[in-house]
């Protein structure tokens, strides 16, 4: 029987141990996990962090950038503001550009009144290589650059005596400024667009209220 008790008594004791064993091992590694995520968690918390400031320095870098290209075209339209684009002139193959402030002249002064070929600083055709008559389905315009704002308002204010036949004057908008026009006239809710000094205005189709709209709002949304 002292044999058989101490074979009990070392299953106990090892049972014991075992149990001691496991349950102190079962703490260290509850510990080491709930360390562990202390520490994810921490970090998580700090890329959150990160990332949130980021996100902030972007929206910031991309608010800045918008304003500096709001402003660069503003001051690109600035130089234009003398200036007007004409179409409707025909184009032929020996015009030149000192030709060109005379026949702008010549196709306006029956509509156009009070001004003269002295007061085009510059004349010429946009960009678009030789004209090629019989491949061109329409003239190209003609940029003209006065020598006063004063007279390029004078003929702007006229422009509607034009109406009936081709010719058309418009202010000389930067790409982006013209991009902006067109993309508000193809827009639903716009019912009307056009320009003042170089600013783009739309009327809302909602409401008839009147809008200044800047590149800034390009691509403009389904919703003005």
């Amino acid at each position: 029987h002292a044999s058989g008790d101490i074979s009990n008594d070392t299953k106990i004791y090892l049972d014991n141990l075992f149990k001691r064993y496991f349950t102190d091992m079962k703490s260290e590694i509850e510990k080491a996990v709930v360390e562990v995520s202390e520490k994810t968690d921490k970090r998580l918390n700090e890329i959150e962090t990160e990332n949130k400031k980021l996100k902030d320095d972007i929206k910031a870098v991309n608010v800045k950038l918008q304003e500096l290209t709001i402003a660069m075209n503003d001051t690109a339209q600035q130089t234009r503001k003398s200036s007007v684009r004409v179409f409707g002139i025909p184009e032929n193959n020996s015009e030149n550009r000192e030709d060109c402030a005379e026949v702008v002249y010549e196709h306006l002064k029956t509509k156009i009144q009070n001004f003269s070929p002295g007061d085009i600083e510059v004349a010429h055709r946009v960009p678009g290589g030789k004209p090629q008559i019989s491949n061109r389905s329409k003239p190209r315009p003609i940029l003209v650059k006065f020598k006063f704002r004063g007279v390029k308002d004078v003929v702007i204010r006229q422009k509607k005596a034009l109406k009936g036949s081709d010719l058309r004057v418009y202010e000389d908008l930067t790409p982006a400024n013209r991009k902006l026009l067109y993309e508000l006239k193809q827009h639903d809710g716009i019912s009307q667009a056009w320009t003042v000094n170089g600013k783009v205005l739309g009327k809302l189709a909602r409401n008839d209220s009147i809008v200044q709209y800047t590149v800034g709002d390009l691509p403009l949304g389904p919703n003005l």
